[in-house]
This record gives C-alpha cells, sequence and structure tokens, in this order.
C-alpha cells in the first residue's frame, strides 16, 4: 500500500493545431506544436483557417498495480485563425452570397447560413468571412481573427 501512495499520477500538456481545410480525415490535420505563434508556423497552402488547442493526458497508478492513461478532450482552445479573407457584414454577406454553394445547409438545402445566424445558431456572429478556399464561414469580431502574411 505504501508503494501506490508513494508514486503519485504524472501530468502532461500536449499543445496542438488544428488546421482546416485539409479533409477530415487527412493525417496531417491536427499536429504537435511547441508554440502557439503563427508567425514560425508551416501553414499548409490547402488550409483555410486554424485553431490552436490543448491535450492534457495522465499516467494514474492502479490499485492492481497498472498505469492507466487518461486523456482529456481539446481544451483552451484558441480563437478561429482565418489564412487571409474578406471580411463582410451580415447584411452584405447575404446580399452577395445568399445563393452561394457554400451557405446552403448540407441536410437541409433550403437553409442557408444566413437563415441559421438569424436563428441564434452561431452565437457572437458579427461578420461571414470569404476565406481563400472561397467559402462564406460565420465570424466572431473579437475573437476570430484574419492572419495577414
Amino acid at each position: 500500500m505504501e508503494n501506490q501512495q508513494a508514486r503519485q499520477a504524472s501530468v502532461r500538456r500536449t499543445q496542438w493545431v488544428r488546421f482546416y481545410g485539409l479533409g477530415q480525415h487527412n493525417p496531417g490535420r491536427d499536429r504537435v506544436v511547441d508554440t502557439r505563434d503563427t508567425d514560425t508556423l508551416v501553414i499548409p497552402e490547402q488550409a483555410h483557417s486554424l485553431q490552436f488547442f490543448n491535450v492534457y493526458s495522465a499516467v494514474v497508478p492502479s490499485e492492481m498495480g497498472a498505469d492507466v492513461l487518461l486523456t482529456s478532450e481539446k481544451v483552451d482552445l484558441s480563437p478561429i485563425i482565418y489564412c487571409g479573407g474578406t471580411l463582410y457584414s451580415l447584411e452584405d454577406g447575404e446580399r452577395l452570397f445568399g445563393d452561394h454553394e457554400s451557405v446552403r445547409g448540407e441536410i437541409d438545402e433550403d437553409t442557408t447560413l444566413f437563415d441559421l445566424l438569424r436563428q441564434g445558431a452561431f452565437p457572437g456572429t458579427t461578420h461571414v468571412i470569404r476565406s481563400r478556399d472561397g467559402f462564406i464561414k460565420p465570424f466572431r469580431e473579437g475573437m476570430d481573427v484574419i492572419l495577414r502574411r
């Protein structure tokens, strides 16, 4: 019993970046990074945006003598960082892109991004952004960021 009490859990934090636009099953979509500094980050050309997050893992000794690995969900999420793009007010965005293929719902094609915005589906959205892949996405001024480089 004394040995078990002497062994304590060791906790480790790993920083990650997720690149959006590479495809959901692309193995390069999530990468471990040393820093959240975008100046040193190599951004894939196809990525239209990115987000940093942390994952914590702990190795906990069990009563049976085997170690148990516990892993957190994604935590400490950064704002969405768009790789370029153009901002539009919600009104201008709907006027210019109301029929754009990227604003149509996946399940219900009669529902658009702008309908969902009016219904409050994306809280905090102040603008829409036409990202560098040409798609229209919600943008939260003061939270989301446009990376210019």
